[in-house]
């Protein structure tokens, strides 16, 4: 996701202001979705009180109220009633926007209704009602900017319709009342531009700023040579799993791995070619575990493997032997050219199994540490367990060269 924030003009519609990545703008309704919902509770109980009172209002301070308005008015109020018990459902985040634009839709078509029967200072009253409830779409109920706007330009349309209708006489004040009505809808129309679009900016910087952080985090997290987990990450990776083993009584293990004779890879073929290798080394220790495993990289030439959830120790050896035969296959130092020089390695395994004989992260790995080093001094490329006297028996198998072993 790093390059669609790259610049939000390219990424907002500049009139519309979606973003024109479909997962980026699905992703925005619904995190602000929410805070549509409590402001929508607020608008739709604002908007009902003060469309009842100005009812109230025009029946008793005007004289050409008519009986019928109130049915109108009913109908409207009931909208914004059902709008706003919508809002406590779950299906609002979903309909929300479509909710919410039908029922701004309602009460300024319902004062166009009443308006076809008025004249004089009740029609400029109600001319005065329309303008509010435009500010009220534009800035209150929370709806997009688009979407309020095609809702008081049909409500305008609706109006001018009255006149074109016969409804309303023809006239020059028709142009008045039309330069009222589209100076509210400038105004507020630029004014809810101009929010969403900071908005909108404002959630795409955020966005920067966590994709910047994860990125941080990953890379603190990560070997940058091989992609691998780092030891920090290991160690935490290693605390979680050793809880959940003394959570369920599981037995799981940690295997420290130092390569054998990598140091001549370096001092023969420069430290370029000793990078192409660990990186390959990588690949073929995650070649020999699960998926649910984790194979980290310590530092150096020395790796780490966490195995979980093992019904027997047994599980512990076979992947053991698997590491040092695959790491006992030769290895192209250029894996571009399988048929050039290859480095000859082996693999030291130190292993500590948990929790009988470790409690920490920093026990397994030093213990698992004092069993590889026991390794080493008995002949390197073998493996030997960690035990409750320290280091066991160290096993040096009959290694086999392995095939197929990914090599890039």
């Amino acid at each position: 996701m790093n390059d669609s924030f790259a610049n939000s003009s390219v990424r907002m519609h500049r009139f519309l202001l979606w973003f024109r990545d479909p997962g980026m703008e699905r992703d925005y309704q619904i995190e602000t979705a929410v805070i549509q919902r409590d402001q929508a509770r607020a608008a739709l109980v604002v908007g009902v009180v003060l469309y009842g009172v100005h009812g109230w209002m025009d029946m008793w301070l005007q004289g050409d109220h008519q009986p019928h308005f109130w049915y109108v008015r009913a109908l409207v109020m009931a909208a914004g009633l059902a709008a706003l018990l919508s809002t406590f459902r779950a299906s609002f985040v979903q309909a929300g926007r479509r909710i919410l634009t039908w029922t701004a839709l309602v009460p300024g078509i319902g004062l166009v209704v009443m308006m076809a029967s008025l004249s004089g200072s009740s029609f400029m009253e109600y001319l005065a009602g329309l303008m509010l409830v435009t500010i009220w779409t534009f800035l209150f109920i929370g709806l997009s900017f688009i979407r309020a706007l095609a809702v008081n330009s049909l409500v305008l349309a609706v109006f001018n319709g009255l006149f074109i209708a016969g409804l309303q006489p023809m006239g020059e004040s028709v142009a008045r009342y039309n330069f009222y009505l589209l100076s509210t809808v400038l105004i507020c129309g630029i004014s809810a531009y101009a929010l969403e679009r900071q908005r909108r900016q404002l959630y795409l910087r955020r966005k920067e700023l966590e994709t910047e952080r994860n990125r941080h985090r990953d890379q603190a997290l990560h070997d940058h040579l091989t992609n691998l987990p780092n030891r920090y990450q290991m160690e935490q990776r290693l605390d979680q799993a050793m809880a959940r083993a003394r959570r369920h009584g599981l037995l799981g293990a940690g295997l420290f791995i130092d390569l054998d004779n990598f140091k001549p890879v370096n001092d023969l073929h420069g430290h370029e070619a000793g990078d192409r290798v660990l990186r390959q080394v990588a690949r073929r220790l995650q070649a020999c575990v699960r998926e649910s495993d984790t194979v980290a990289r310590m530092g150096g030439d020395e790796f780490f493997v966490l195995l979980e959830d093992l019904s027997s120790a047994e599980r512990i050896r076979e992947v053991a032997l698997r590491i040092i035969e695959v790491l006992s296959t030769p290895i192209p130092i250029d894996a571009s050219r399988p048929d050039g020089a290859r480095a000859l390695l082996g693999a030291s395994i130190g292993v500590c199994e948990f929790p009988a004989l470790a409690d920490t992260p920093e026990e397994a790995i030093n213990h698992a540490d004092r069993a590889m080093y026991e390794v080493k001094r008995a002949g390197r490329n073998g493996y030997s367990f960690y035990g409750p006297s320290g280091p066991g028996k160290v096993i040096h198998p009959h290694v086999v060269a392995v095939e197929n072993i990914p090599m890039a």
